[in-house]
């Protein structure tokens, strides 16, 4: 990145408010554990799925810088060099920009053809009928596929009364969700299911930029997983966690769990995490998307004898998961008398992507560049975008950093969320069925016993924290003149680009064109009227132009 100071002003202004808002939100870590296993113990853990199957390398790097910024703990990819390598360059942009907490770097694999992350959609666009009104371009959340009609020519270079569908799907970007697959009107859509390579899995695992593997197995057995854990060898000890991702099975669910956690004995994880797939690729759909993994963590809180380690949410999280989870009493919740969170946190995938793809798109539309830092306007609305999603996560426990101690009931540390709810709902919440049952998340899950301090240690360490929290909110302030003007000057950007607007599309209709022009170019490639009229005037009346830009 440049120096501020190299900067032109606006640029200048806009990097130092993202700058701000990364520093402020950059957690300090006051304990010898890494950052990532602190968020995993007091329940504030986030993580961003950048895809197992997604290998758009630009949009890779993009997300990982933003989100980077915005302060996740685990950014998980696919297990391909390629996107190993976009996933650490944006972390190193990033903290190019502002000082912050490095997350870790996950490579997702798979022990079964059956799983649905681990697939492609595939079709042949010449058996597409021409008048297919093309459902699967339309429903697909990763802009994947992509079909234009075209006019055939024949030898004599002449167009004839032929078309036919070109394009397909964007392989790089389709990360397998399956929604074009019931939508085709023909049936013309297969998936494309594979596994990945153990010894390209091993390879990434020694490298020094990968943090962490997960596991995807779909539940139907442990034979597979047993046999991809054995064939992962020493590249195990390479890992800082290894994580396993599974759907709800029913009542077998713990059981396979357990069964699941006695085969990686073989060679123990230093730390473990689960991974509870409530609705996989689903949660840019809407808010019914994440009940599935709320109605799994409950089914996982209200049971005894929960295999070791942490627990984390995902398939179809978005932003309504945090409240559904405060509802029900399980947000930042201790496993009984244990120290560490019963649900260590949330991944987010498809809305996580949703959100800033949005910004992200603006930035192809404007430049063929896609380092999005080169846009400074746009790298700042994207982070206020992923802020959104991470901050309700995160800043619960900055919330509570200055409050007094809260009481508790039956031994049970008192959810905020529940204060002033209703005491027979309180009583009904999954961790008070737990009462002081620790379970594999308490104490065991995932890190050492930590001795308690004494009453003059922590009044030392109260007053210490009231000095570093009382610097950082002192920081914030002087800074805050910097943002306003920073959101100020992207305010006025934003008009001038309605203005601009504005003007091109009085310019446009100053222009005279033949309706008789209109007529032929829509009726000839079977497009929209308005369509093929806004071309016209684009191309200034000029119906050859027109044409050829829609033949390119």
């Amino acid at each position: 990145m440049p120096a501020l100071h190299s900067l032109p002003s606006n640029k200048a202004l806009l990097l130092s408010a993202i700058q701000t808002l990364a520093r402020s939100r950059s957690a300090r870590s006051t304990k010898s554990l890494p950052p990532p296993i602190e968020s995993l113990r007091r329940g504030d853990w986030v993580k961003l799925i950048c895809g197992a199957s997604f290998e758009d390398v630009a949009d890779v790097r993009n997300l990982s810088l933003v989100y980077t910024l915005a302060g996740v703990d685990c950014i998980d990819c696919a297990a391909d060099a390629s996107v190993v390598n976009a996933v650490n360059e944006g972390i190193n942009v990033a903290q190019s920009i502002s000082t912050i907490n490095r997350p870790w770097v996950m490579i997702s694999v798979n022990d079964d053809r059956q799983d649905l992350h681990f697939r492609k959609a595939e079709f042949d666009p010449e058996e597409c009928p021409p008048d297919c009104p093309r459902p699967c371009q339309a429903i697909c959340p990763a802009e994947a596929i992509s079909l234009k009609l075209v006019q055939e020519i024949n030898g004599t270079g002449t167009s004839t009364s032929c078309s036919k569908l070109e394009g397909g799907v964007i392989t790089e970007r389709c990360y397998g969700c399956g929604r074009c697959f019931s939508v085709c009107p023909f049936d013309r859509i297969r998936p494309m299911t594979y596994v990945r390579d153990p010894i390209i899995t091993r390879n990434l695992l020694e490298r020094d930029d990968v943090d962490v593997l997960e596991i995807h197995t779909s539940g139907r057995g442990t034979d597979l997983f047993s046999e991809l854990w054995a064939s992962l060898g020493d590249s195990i000890g390479h890992t800082k966690l290894v994580a396993v991702s599974l759907p709800y099975v029913g009542e077998t669910t713990l059981g396979l769990m357990n069964q699941l956690f006695s085969i990686m004995q073989s060679r123990p994880p230093l730390y473990n995490l689960w991974q509870l797939d409530g609705r996989p690729m689903s949660g840019d759909i809407g808010r019914g998307a994440t009940k599935q993994a709320i109605s799994y963590a409950i089914h996982l809180a209200s049971t005894h004898n929960r295999p070791h380690g942490f627990y984390q949410l995902a398939g179809g999280t978005n932003s309504h998961t945090v409240e559904c989870l405060k509802k029900e009493g399980l947000f930042c919740t201790r496993a009984g008398t244990g120290r560490d969170a019963l649900i260590g946190g949330i991944a987010y995938g498809g809305y996580a992507r949703k959100i800033v793809g949005k910004v992200l798109r603006k930035v192809l539309m404007q430049s063929s560049h896609v380092r999005i830092e080169d846009h400074p306007e746009h790298l700042l609305e994207a982070l206020v975008e992923a802020l959104a999603l991470v901050d309700p996560v995160k800043s619960f426990q900055r919330s509570k950093l200055k409050t007094p101690k809260s009481k508790s009931i039956d031994g049970l540390p008192q959810n905020p969320s529940l204060v002033q709810g209703d005491t027979d709902r309180q009583r009904k919440t999954p961790r008070e069925r737990m009462g002081m049952e620790a379970g594999g998340g308490g104490e065991e899950g995932g890190a050492e016993m930590m001795v308690e301090p004494s009453s003059k240690d922590l009044q030392q360490q109260s007053k210490a924290l009231d000095k570093l929290t009382d610097r950082v909110v002192d920081d914030r302030q002087l800074d805050s003149s910097r943002v306003q003007e920073a959101m100020a000057s992207l305010a006025s950007s934003k008009e001038a680009d309605w203005n601009a607007m504005r003007l091109r599309e009085k310019e446009l209709a100053a222009v005279k064109i033949n309706q008789v022009d209109v007529d032929i170019i829509a009726n000839e490639l079977e497009l929209d009227k308005k369509v093929a009229e806004r071309t016209l005037r684009e191309h200034k009346g000029d119906a050859v132009a027109a044409i050829r830009y829609f033949l390119r």
